[in-house]
């Protein structure tokens, strides 16, 4: 009987999350982006940079990201995302927005960095004393050459001098936040996952290993997808070695079905999968807002139909307060 409402609660999770949100009038999460850019161009990311429009890189003044953390009151802990589609480090100005945030709010916040700008001492330091809930830290090969063919645009040599001189200040700091490990699995980098994770809890003080499957983005095509994606085959065998390590943290996040590659073409910014039954929304249950770099704020899952410019707002908080409970 306790093993199956574990199994429904499991399974139930983005429902509770929504239920809590009505309850608490909180957010499920709140995404943003400090930077419209990136300094890699990893082969399997959501952006299609071939077909995008060239431009400069856009970074969030100071004024606008005053207006955004203005809405950490509506978040749980971990349920700010302070990086969602872009690199953060390239901000000019990081070490100044992590010094702007309440320091009672920095367990709200996360964010995901590749670790692979040169990175000042200053932001080293900034961020291993944030007192985040966790930093997620992009980490597919501890091979150099498959790393930066999977991360191109990449040195490993650049990744690994910031990732020991984080590790390192994180040791000396009392407000350090956790370190997550994120990796997308793909046929050139599966089998040595288990040995990836190994290494990044035992030695680089990971406190979670999330495998990731590749998002079916349309812009990949059949060819890549054919050449890289890991079969349902390899999937088996990748779990099945992970039973041997139970001592480690480990998020595996397999494709949602065997005929995951074969069917939906996602649009992973919107939640829009389009599949042989027709159009379906993977964040129904999801309430949550994504804060583009220029301030406009739309609601998740209902771009088309919300959108709002944060700096014309006198103010953010009493604003999306009210938006979450019409929801």
């Amino acid at each position: 009987m306790i093993k199956r409402m574990m199994n429904l609660i499991k399974s139930n999770k983005r429902l509770l999350k929504n239920i809590h949100s009505k309850i608490f009038n909180k957010y499920s999460l709140i995404a943003t982006d400090i930077t419209s850019g990136c300094n890699l161009r990893c082969v399997f990311c959501l952006n299609d940079y071939d077909n995008l429009i060239r431009q400069k890189y856009k970074w969030v003044p100071k004024e606008t990201f005053r207006n955004i953390i203005k809405l950490l009151p509506l978040v749980s802990n971990g349920g700010f995302m302070l990086s969602c589609e872009y690199e953060p480090t390239l901000h000019p100005e990081f070490v100044d927005f992590i010094n702007m945030i309440p320091s009672k709010y920095r367990k709200k916040i996360f964010l995901t960095t590749n670790f692979s700008v040169p990175i000042s001492d200053d932001l080293i330091q900034a961020l291993s004393k944030s007192n985040f809930h966790h930093i997620n830290i992009s980490l597919d090969s501890l091979n150099p050459k498959i790393f930066e063919s999977i991360r191109i645009g990449a040195k490993f040599s650049v990744f690994e001098k910031n990732l020991k001189n984080f590790i390192s200040e994180c040791k000396k700091s009392v407000s350090a936040p956790k370190i997550r490990f994120v990796t997308v699995a793909l046929k050139s980098n599966i089998e040595e996952i288990p040995h990836l994770v190994e290494i990044c809890q035992n030695q680089y003080g990971g406190n979670l290993n999330e495998i990731r499957y590749c998002y079916n983005f349309k812009h990949l095509s059949e060819e890549w997808r054919v050449s890289n994606l890991p079969t349902n085959d390899d999937w088996n065998i990748l779990e099945s070695k992970f039973k041997e390590i139970r001592h480690h943290k480990i998020k595996l996040l397999r494709p949602p079905d065997e005929n995951y590659y074969n069917d939906p073409e996602i649009d992973y910014k919107t939640g829009i999968a389009n599949s042989k039954e027709g159009p379906v929304n993977l964040h129904d249950e999801l309430i949550g807002l994504r804060c583009n770099s220029d301030g406009v704020v739309r609601l998740l899952s209902r771009e088309d139909h919300f959108m709002v410019d944060i700096n014309a707002i006198r103010n953010p908080l009493l604003f999306f307060r009210k938006i979450i409970r019409s929801l």
